[in-house]
């Protein structure tokens, strides 16, 4: 929960206009928020896995089908963990003088974000202040970035 909090008070001290400090925010909080969001999902993903292989022993394609939730959550909880270490990567440049990596680093991690903010919320894990930490930092990153991804959620050229 405390992660949540420093996730928040990031996304609450960011401005709008974007500045090196302000990015340096963002990711800040998104780091917060994916490391509390991965800590939360983990017993989560685990549970399930296990569901499906007691439920479904026998039933290759039933226990495929049983997995799937668990492996989207993983899946976009991964894409978010990237998305941070773009931020991170952007914000290095940025101190270097770079800035150009930041608009569209900002704009990626805010789709891996709210992906991973629909997940938790519609799989019902945690309370409801992660996704919600998410989708906050989502919004602040796409306001900054002020462009769309690129890449789609997809990566490069929509691979994964």
């Amino acid at each position: 929960m405390r992660a949540l909090v420093v996730a928040m008070v990031m996304v609450g001290a960011a401005g709008c206009g974007a500045s090196l400090q302000d990015a340096t925010r963002l990711h800040n909080g998104t780091r917060a928020a994916v490391q509390a969001a991965d800590a939360l999902a983990a017993p989560w993903i685990r549970a399930e896995i296990a569901t499906a292989q007691w439920a479904h022993p026998e039933d290759d394609a039933a226990y495929e089908r049983g997995l799937e939730p668990a492996l989207a959550v993983r899946d976009a909880l991964r894409d978010a963990r990237d998305a941070e270490q773009r931020l991170h990567l952007a914000v290095r440049l940025w101190e270097q003088g770079d800035d150009g990596a930041w608009p569209e680093a900002a704009a990626c991690a805010a789709d891996a974000l709210r992906d991973a903010a629909e997940l938790l919320e519609e799989h019902e894990i945690g309370t409801g202040a992660e996704a919600g930490a998410l989708d906050a930092l989502a919004a602040a990153l796409a306001a900054e970035a002020g462009q769309p991804c690129p890449q789609g959620p997809e990566g490069p050229g929509g691979a994964p």
